[in-house]
């Protein structure tokens, strides 16, 4: 992260310039733990004013007619919570899981939706909403949101699975949780 973004957030650190952590309990200090806490901050801060700008463009051209903006990611990321750094090495906690999924798109009111999702919806949510109706060979895993965002529907599914590949795995219906550890 740019210095000048760093600096946002902090301007007397004088410590070890920790990046990125390993994947295992915290072994930082406080001040360390702040610290790279900061440089998450600071990368926010950064990614948040580019990512205005291609809004900005969108605005520019007129083109939220017919474009759809998807912001997500893949997991979070554990920088002390719990007494962690990074992920894969916990329990399936809400830092890593619980994602964000933001979308817009022609003809769908701002809002925000209790509904369920996983990053394997996102394909059907744009073949749908596009009119794109190809053939797979084999079958989609996921549902398209689009009943969600055109407010037909609050859920297009009961719960979801989440976890580690090899570790944990937990399903949600929303209000409770079940997690389950490998054998």
């Amino acid at each position: 992260v740019p210095q000048e973004y760093l600096h946002m957030y902090e301007t007397d650190y004088t410590g070890l310039d920790v990046n990125h952590p390993d994947y295992q309990p915290n072994i930082f200090t406080e001040e360390e733990t702040q610290h790279l806490r900061n440089r998450c901050k600071a990368l926010m801060s950064m990614t948040d004013k580019y990512i205005g700008e291609i809004l900005d463009v969108l605005d520019r051209h007129d083109m939220w007619k017919d474009t759809m903006v998807i912001f997500t990611t893949d997991h979070g990321f554990h920088l002390g919570e719990h007494g962690y750094m990074a992920k894969n090495y916990m329990a399936p906690y809400n830092e890593v899981f619980h994602i964000p999924l933001i979308i817009a798109a022609p003809g769908v009111k701002t809002g925000r939706s209790r509904a369920l999702t996983q990053n394997i919806d996102i394909m059907p949510t744009l073949l749908e909403f596009f009119k794109i109706h190809e053939k797979f060979p084999y079958p989609l895993h996921g549902k398209s949101l689009a009943p969600v965002l055109n407010e037909e529907l609050e859920q297009v599914r009961g719960g979801v699975i989440f976890g580690y590949f090899g570790k944990q795995t937990a399903y949600t219906d929303g209000t409770y949780v079940y997690m389950r550890a490998a054998k």
